[in-house]
């Protein structure tokens, strides 16, 4: 009778430990599944340690994106080179928010895949490939480098509205440190961050923090990792309407009859004067009989520029300066007052 007992509770024993095994299975991080070469834009999917297409969506332009000639330029040229197998800087690309950071991210991405197939230097290790990757799921980011450095390909990590205030950040240190080159030839990481982002919370919340200078002097070493560091700052009037006008001239509908088009279409670079309000300073009074000595937005290319008098006979001008007025004049709202005016005049915009 004891020999059974003991052999009852032996079993009784081993089924539960098989329960808890299983249980404790069930809670193992599965492999990171392997990548896949049908779409060019893919998003990282830390719970299910896989890469997830990105279904396509219509990509702006490179010249849709007005105001940024600078950082469009330097992006484009490191990026070319890191896809071409070149050496390549992690950029970082800061600033207020709308003001086309990450939108510049997928249009040169688009542009130097484009050029790269168009040309005779695409073969099958040229390829580039985007991995969204949000910022909750840094800590994730190793498994995401277990992936790319099985591939041939080449990959630029993307982490959009990166926060330098979270406590996973070491695997990025480790990702932008300078051996990272010879471990992962070929990925880079790119991020987008708004100013508020590059000094932690306890630091906004807490100006007189003991340790304030220790937590700035550590996210500013984090950022200076970058070796490619954009600012973005909000455009002037002109700038912001020459977006709404590129725009514009993408609807399908009538399109010459809303914007002017883009080669016509006159910047500072283009005029032979720079404006300078000292030179001719304003008298005290002038006589009513006599025509005014001082140019007009007619007659004054420099002043036409500002004034937006290229714009002023199409029907949205007034429209859109009313919206910048309101919302602020960055490409993300030139954006939304074209969605709101096309849709409320029944026009079908085609990217």
């Amino acid at each position: 009778m004891t020999q059974k007992i003991q052999f009852a509770r032996l079993v009784a024993s081993s089924e539960r430990m098989a329960s808890a095994l299983e249980r404790l299975a069930d809670h193992v991080d599965p492999p990171p599944q392997a990548f896949s070469e049908n779409s060019p834009v893919t998003r990282w999917d830390a719970a299910r340690r896989s890469l997830r297409p990105v279904p396509h969506r219509g990509v702006l332009s490179m010249a849709l994106l007005q105001g940024i000639e600078e950082q469009k330029s330097r992006l484009y040229a490191n990026t070319l080179q890191f896809a071409l197998g070149c050496p390549a800087n992690n950029a970082l690309l800061w600033g207020a928010k709308g003001t086309g950071k990450s939108s510049l991210v997928i249009s040169v991405h688009a542009q130097v895949c484009a050029e790269i197939n168009a040309s005779a230097q695409s073969t099958p290790a040229s390829q580039l490939f985007v991995i969204y990757l949000l910022k909750e799921d840094v800590g994730s980011l190793k498994y995401v480098l277990e992936i790319t450095e099985e591939s041939a390909h080449k990959f630029i990590i993307f982490c959009d509205d990166f926060s330098f205030d979270q406590t996973n950040n070491g695997a990025v240190k480790s990702l932008l440190d300078g051996g990272h080159a010879l471990a992962h030839p070929n990925v880079l990481f790119y991020a987008t961050s708004n100013l508020r982002h590059l000094a932690p919370k306890s630091m906004q919340q807490n100006a007189e923090a003991v340790h304030q200078r220790d937590l700035l002097d550590q996210h500013l070493s984090l950022a200076d990792r970058f070796g490619l560091s954009l600012g973005f700052h909000q455009c002037d009037k002109p700038t912001w309407l020459r977006m709404v006008n590129g725009y514009m001239a993408k609807v399908a509908a009538s399109a010459e009859t809303l914007a002017v088009p883009l080669k016509e279409v006159v910047t500072l670079d283009d005029l032979d004067i720079e404006p300078n309000p000292m030179e001719n300073p304003l008298p005290s009074s002038i006589p009513d009989s006599e025509p005014s000595p001082f140019p007009s937005p007619e007659n004054d290319p420099v002043l036409a520029y500002y004034a937006g008098q290229q714009y002023r006979h199409l029907p949205w001008y007034a429209s859109a300066i009313a919206w910048g007025s309101e919302k602020g004049f960055s490409g993300r709202h030139a954006w939304q007052f074209v969605i709101d005016w096309c849709g409320t005049h029944r026009y079908q915009i085609n990217l």
